[in-house]
This record gives structure tokens, C-alpha cells and sequence, in this order.
């Protein structure tokens, strides 16, 4: 997938519109917060209830999840329409030729925040030990892609199209994994609104606040190389950026591959009492195999 549509994206943006792509699709890596870091938590708390296994507790820490990221992705869809007024995102993204990008940006934000609150879902699916299931979601934003992006480039469709294209890529496998959350333990995960509760509302906030934190330093520190090469170097040369860097990401994902469900096995052998020293040395010894 990523060789087609980059491929793709490269002929029909031309070399300073692709530059333009990157750095407003970046924005998209300073909200990994909420995945990162929120749904993290959620993960976490899940995976210790359902070892146990409570159920029902469990339902309501995926269901104040999803309240929290309710109100976190409604405050960010507004921030993000409001920023097209008084954020001069042009200037500020490096993105040039004489023309004003802000309602796409802050369409792109609105987009990007709003498929926010479905991230609890790929993360409460790891915490029950169904990883496999958020692994074969993800085919269906392959697919989208595949399809969406030689369409978009048949129709030689505007810089504004790719970028609302990419916002939207996430939501396929999203709806997918909730679609199965709401089918796994026989529907008792289900989440709802109304199940959320303050206990567990503050018991989510405890365990993502660290993740939080981690996220946000990392999104930092690894998210501006686009914006700074825009100002630096032009857009001609994030482009090029742009398609070195998918390479390096598809090396990362493979060796972090394991984190969610070494996470999530970790998590219910502490809250069991379980030793985790045998599963440990396992572990490096493979790795260092």
C-alpha cells in the first residue's frame, strides 16, 4: 500500500504540493496524545479487569474512554475550526506559494479529531488479548488507500482532496474494531455513554497521564523535522523527506509489532499477582537469539 499510493501521490502532486501534504498531514502526529496517551490508559485498565475478569467494571472503563475522548475530540474539531481565523497556518507550516491553506488545515484537524474518539476501541481490543483483530482491521485502511488515492489521481483531484483523503484514512479500521468490541465476550463490552462513571473516569486519567506526557514529548521531538525542513530546506526537499521517512516508520512498526500485546499480558500479570520473571526471560532470550 504505501508504495502505490506514495507512488501515486508523487505524480499527481507534483514535488512542492507533495511538500505541502506533508507538512499540513504532520499536524496529524501532535494528536497522537489521545492514542498514545488516553487510549493507552484505557488498555491498560482493561487488560488488569479483564484478567480478573470483571466484566462489567470493564465496560465502564472502555465506555468513560470513550467520554473522555468525546469531549476531548469536540474541543479539538472547534479549536480547529477557529484556528482558520487566527492561526496563520501558510506561514506557520512553511507551506508558500501565495495562497491561503488555513481552511484546509483546520478541515484536516476537524477531521483528524473527530476520528478520535474511535481509538479506544483498536486499544480495548488489545487490552482483552485480541490484537490479531486490530492487526487484520488495519487491511481496511490499506484498502481505502489503494483505492482512494489512484482514484483521487486519476481524477486529477486538487492538493485540498489528497489531504481530506488522508484525514479520513484512519475511520475504516476503526469501524471495524468497534464492530468487533461490540461482538467480543458476547456483547458484555459493549460500551455506552451512560456507563461511564466517575470512578472509572479517574482511574483512566491516572494510568494514561504518564503515557500523556511520553506522547506529547514524543510527538515533539519526532513530528517537526516536515515543518522545520518546509522553513529550512523548501518544500521541494519535504517531499523528498516525506518518502525516506515512510520507509524508516514501516522498519519501527514492524519492531514495536509486540508492544500492545506484551503490554496488555504484563498488565494482567501484575494486577493477578502473577510472576512475570519467567515470561521476561523468555523474551530476551529470544531477542538476543
Amino acid at each position: 500500500a504505501p508504495y502505490i499510493t506514495t507512488t501515486d501521490l508523487v505524480y499527481s502532486l507534483g514535488r512542492n504540493d507533495l511538500g505541502r501534504y506533508i507538512a499540513i498531514t504532520s499536524i496529524a502526529s501532535f494528536l497522537g496524545f489521545a492514542d498514545q496517551g488516553l487510549a493507552v490508559g484505557v488498555r491498560t485498565r482493561v487488560a488488569e479487569l479483564f484478567s480478573l475478569p470483571d466484566l462489567r467494571s470493564s465496560r465502564e472503563v472502555i465506555s468513560s474512554g470513550l467520554v473522555l475522548m468525546g469531549i476531548l475530540a469536540s474541543f479539538l474539531v472547534v479549536l480547529g475550526a477557529a484556528s482558520s481565523l487566527v492561526v496563520p497556518w501558510s506561514h506557520l507550516l512553511g507551506l508558500g506559494g501565495g495562497r491561503n491553506y488555513s481552511w484546509i488545515v483546520a478541515l484536516f484537524i476537524a477531521l483528524v479529531s473527530f476520528g478520535i474518539m474511535g481509538v479506544i476501541a483498536p486499544r480495548a481490543l488489545e487490552g482483552i488479548g485480541r490484537s490479531s483483530v486490530v492487526t487484520a482491521a488495519g487491511l481496511a485502511t490499506s484498502g481505502y488507500l489503494i483505492i482512494a488515492v489512484p482514484l483521487l489521481a486519476i481524477v486529477h483531484a486538487s492538493l485540498a482532496a489528497f489531504v481530506l483523503m488522508a484525514a479520513c484514512s484512519s475511520w475504516p479500521s476503526l469501524a471495524v474494531c468497534w464492530f468487533a468490541l461490540k461482538r467480543s465476550a458476547e456483547g458484555a463490552l459493549r460500551p455506552h455513554i451512560k456507563l461511564g462513571t466517575s470512578a472509572s473516569l479517574r482511574s483512566v486519567w491516572r494510568s494514561s497521564a504518564p503515557s500523556i506526557l511520553i506522547s506529547v514529548a514524543l510527538s515533539f521531538a519526532y513530528s517537526l523535522d516536515p515543518l522545520l525542513i518546509a522553513h529550512l530546506l523548501g518544500l521541494s526537499a519535504t517531499g523528498e523527506y516525506g518518502i525516506a521517512a515512510k520507509i524508516s516508520q514501516i522498519t519501527l512498526l514492524v519492531v514495536t509489532s509486540t508492544t500492545p500485546i506484551m503490554w496488555s499480558h504484563f498488565a494482567g500479570e501484575r494486577v493477578t499477582g502473577k510472576d512475570s520473571s519467567a515470561t521476561l526471560v523468555r523474551l530476551t532470550s529470544g531477542l538476543a537469539a
